[in-house]
């Protein structure tokens, strides 16, 4: 791969990279040589990164005179904040893509050696003059605190070399540098000096065919470079394979993905090793994995509460207090009742204490507890070191990152974590002191900038970016995105230096024409790094439609129509026959002692789609409430329904109700709402306890409507409001909650529930029954049952539904109301039946809404094509 590669190691000579990838490429080469000539030790080959080798320079002076200091990225990061502050005339719409804009400009300055008085003199718009003030109130606070930071190292190693406080070493050979800048140059000209020889690692020419493809879209041409991959590597498994794309760090996992789709079809359940076969050279910020994620939000929590979707994450994740999370789900569903507010650890405490006995929760309130000490115990400013070591403790003491062991990638990314809490540590030199939340706002701002990749073993195809290619060297490459958008790169010239100085010192980007040259040496030396290349672009990016860059004017191409799209692997399982046959997976009948969720709403789902009421009745199966911004609507319902329990508690009969005053109905109202109301206050905040109260209006509307409409039904006496029963029939025990019965005049039970939101009706317009809830509940409860009643509660209107034997709730139908009942009596017992035995018939045809949500579970579409 590199043939100058053994000699300059031979000869002690110091390899220099333009980057860490292919300084980590030339050690394993140089690796793979020493083991395949048979020896087992060997001499450690000096392979620098430039930013490492330099910093090696200056750790090799002559220590006796006092160099300045090197300061870190974010102290440096932090010392730009305080200068673009200062020198700001107003408030940037982002500070943060400020800072970064001028750190770029001031690494790009120091490269060219530009004199801050030449740009202070060039500089044209107010962005420009406040860069020049703020780069030279920067430059006053290195040279004041005797520091040094990366951007000036170069310079700094160049003087001295230049007063022989660096002794050079005998040769220097510098690899995959597409061009020097002028402070690179100057410090090989000061190696010269010394008598060093410095050379650029030869380029040499191993390509012997350049092939180009066009394809539809973007996710075609990945696709299909996947799938020339694996051809390759079935014809030549130990080959070397990059697949190079100019944008890679937009959606870098995105690509990923669709080069997998021809590489390893079927990836997504073919376990890690298929996964890992795409080796990413871009990484994802450390702030996007889970439990960095996790992390952060425990340490966010520490200085203010947490929305309820943070506090959501928090309760069900792994990575804290225990690897068990059952009790803490249950936490989390109890939490999804309530608004979305924000939960500080008192908050949440309160709302959950006693809600679960788990171990697992119990661990978490202990780690609640724990939140809360470190909060209390914390409150003054500390050192950046102090605030790191406290929140190393406390995390450890959290249970973070979890129980169950990492894996190699995990491990990395535990340590990249202790990496850049190190890092915040060494901010003290800028910052001494900090608050609390100041430190933990600088810790998130840092996992949002730090990129990571775990280095995998198992990588048979690399996914790398334009620049990352660079140098490197391999069997056979393909090159996306060969269309005029992204070949050549879009220029980057710098925003904050003006365009006259940058063209005046040959900056990158700073003309077309240097741009459209740079992209022609990038393309030509990939071309030249090997044996066989493939060329392609899209014809379309959404509805632009793309045409191919005029670099590829210049290449001797041959057509690659061999080159096809694989499609997607999902696809075949669209043809009936490369459907595996569905076994049969017969569910067990009622089993001694098993309970059934969901009451009469599972007898009705039997009745209905009888797999729906084995997921929601059996197996438990529960959706997970939505967390709504308002007061939810479920909550708003148990509010309505306790209510009412409260304010019909007494049983009153239907005289009492039509005897009671007006006085008395307004102070059984309020009596009621505030029993009701009062405990539901202590866990709202100010907002939702605003709408509370307008809730609260509501009700009493509600409430006076329902007692004059309760007033116009015939004589009835209350026999039992909200209360539990549990029935069995035929082995399957069923728990129900009754709203309401009622006592009529010809001593029969009147079967009552209340209903919220759009308007219910027991039948339908041909008098077919809707559902068996009240065929269930009357079962249970057993006796003369006069009726079956829904009462719609609204703010509008209060509207009562039902069916008997009686003119008042079904005047066309009330003659045949025994028989009526029976029949529905029997479809009941029909359907309990069908839960005792085990019938778990799908609903092939989708009638159901609820047969969707399950539809994973229950296999309906491989049933469906299975015939």
């Amino acid at each position: 791969m590199y043939p100058w590669l053994a000699s300059a190691i031979e000869n002690a000579t110091v390899i220099v990279t333009a980057s860490r990838r292919l300084a980590r490429d030339l050690q394993e080469q140089h690796t793979s040589q020493q083991l395949a000539t048979g020896h087992e030790t060997w001499h450690t080959a000096q392979i620098y990164f430039r930013g490492d080798w330099l910093n090696r320079l200056l750790d090799s002076a002559d220590q006796s005179r006092p160099w300045p200091l090197r300061i870190d990225p974010i102290s440096s990061l932090i010392l730009w904040e305080r200068c673009l502050a200062k020198h700001s005339a107003e408030a940037v719409l982002s500070f943060a893509g400020a800072v970064q804009l001028a750190r770029q400009a001031w690494q790009r300055l120091q490269e060219y050696d530009v004199p801050l008085e030449e740009v202070s003199r060039s500089a044209r718009s107010a962005d420009q003059q406040q860069f020049a003030r703020a780069a030279r109130a920067y430059d006053e606070s290195l040279r004041r605190n005797h520091w040094v930071d990366a951007a000036s190292l170069p310079a700094l190693v160049t003087a001295a070399l230049e007063s022989r406080q660096i002794i050079a070493p005998v040769s220097v050979l510098l690899a995959g540098f597409d061009r020097l800048t002028p402070a690179m140059e100057r410090i090989v000209g000061q190696l010269r000096r010394q008598g060093c020889a410095v050379e650029m690692a030869a380029v040499a020419d191993r390509n012997t065919s350049i092939v180009s493809r066009s394809f539809r879209d973007r996710r075609q041409e990945l696709r299909a470079a996947g799938l020339w991959a694996r051809g390759f590597l079935q014809k030549s498994p130990r080959a070397k394979l990059a697949i190079i794309c100019p944008d890679l760090q937009a959606d870098a996992a995105g690509a990923a993905r669709l080069v997998r789709e021809g590489l390893a079809p079927g990836w997504q359940y073919a376990g890690a090793a298929s996964r890992r076969a795409v080796d990413v050279s871009y990484g994802r910020r450390l702030n996007e994995f889970p439990a960095i994620a996790v992390a952060l939000l425990l340490l966010r929590w520490l200085q203010r509460g947490l929305p309820s979707r943070d506090m959501a994450v928090l309760l069900r994740s792994p990575f804290i207090s225990s690897a068990g999370v059952s009790g803490r789900s249950r936490c989390e569903l109890e939490l999804r009742l309530w608004p979305d507010r924000t939960w500080t650890p008192t908050d949440l405490a309160s709302l959950l204490r006693r809600h679960d006995e788990s171990d697992d929760t119990r661990r978490w309130h202990a780690a609640i507890e724990r939140v809360i000490a470190f909060t209390n115990e914390h409150r003054g400013n500390a050192s950046p070191t102090a605030w790191a070591e406290r929140f190393d403790r406390l995390l450890v003491a959290l249970g973070w990152p979890g129980e169950s062991p990492p894996d190699s990638a995990g491990y990395q990314l535990l340590n990249r974590w202790r990496a850049m809490l190190a890092e915040f540590a060494a901010t003290g030199l800028v910052t001494p002191e900090r608050s609390m939340t100041a430190a933990v706002d600088r810790i998130c701002s840092m996992a949002s900038e730090v990129i990571f990749q775990p280095e995998a073993e198992g990588g048979i195809v690399q996914l790398l970016g334009v620049l990352e290619a660079s140098g490197l060297s391999f069997d056979a490459a393909w090159v996306c995105g060969m269309d005029t958008t992204r070949w050549p790169l879009p220029p980057n010239p710098l925003a904050l230096v003006s365009r006259a100085l940058q063209e005046k010192h040959s900056m990158p980007d700073a003309t077309p024409h240097d741009n459209y040259r740079f992209a022609e040496l990038l393309l030509g030396r990939i071309c030249a790094s090997a044996g066989e290349v493939v060329l392609s672009w899209a014809r379309s990016d959404g509805d632009a439609e793309l045409s191919p860059s005029r670099l590829l004017s210049g290449l001797a191409l041959t057509s690659g129509d061999g080159l096809a799209d694989p499609g997607w692997h999902a696809k075949e399982f669209q043809d009936p026959s490369a459907v595996a046959t569905v076994e049969a997976d017969p569910a067990p009948p009622i089993l001694p002692g098993e309970k059934v969720a969901g009451g009469a709403y599972t007898v009705q789902a039997q009745a209905t789609e009888p797999f729906t009421a084995f997921a929601r009745g059996r197996l438990r199966i529960r959706d997970v409430p939505a967390i709504e911004s308002g007061l939810p609507a479920a909550m708003k319902g148990s509010i309505l329904h306790r209510v009412l329990h409260r304010f019909l508690s007494g049983k009153p009969d239907s005289g009492a109700i039509a005897a009671w005053t007006e006085e008395e109905i307004d102070q059984r109202i309020e009596r009621s709402l505030s029993e009701v109301l009062l405990p539901a206050r202590r866990h709202l905040d100010a907002t939702h306890c605003r709408l509370l109260e307008f809730e609260q209006q509501r009700l009493r509307r509600v409430l006076k409507m329902f007692v004059e409409s309760e007033r116009l039904r015939q004589p009835f006496a209350i026999e039992q409001v909200e209360f539990a029963v549990d029935f069995e029939r035929f082995g399957v025990p069923l728990a129900l909650r009754v709203d309401r019965v009622d006592r009529l005049a010809d001593n029969s039970r009147l079967i009552i529930d209340y209903k919220t939101g759009a308007p219910k009706s027991p039948l339908d317009r041909d008098g077919r029954l809707l559902d068996l809830q009240l065929v269930v509940y009357a079962m249970a409860i057993g006796g003369a049952i006069g009726g079956l009643l829904l009462i719609n509660l609204d703010s509008r209107a209060i509207s009562y539904k039902g069916t008997g034997g009686t003119e008042e709730w079904d005047p066309k139908r009330h003659a045949d109301w025994t028989e009526r009942l029976a029949s529905w009596v029997e479809a009941a017992n029909t359907a309990i039946a069908g839960i005792a035995k085990g019938d778990i018939r799908i609903d092939l045809r989708g009638n159901e809404p609820e047969s969707g949500s399950l539809a994973i579970l229950s296999r309906v579409e491989e049933l469906k094509r299975a015939g």
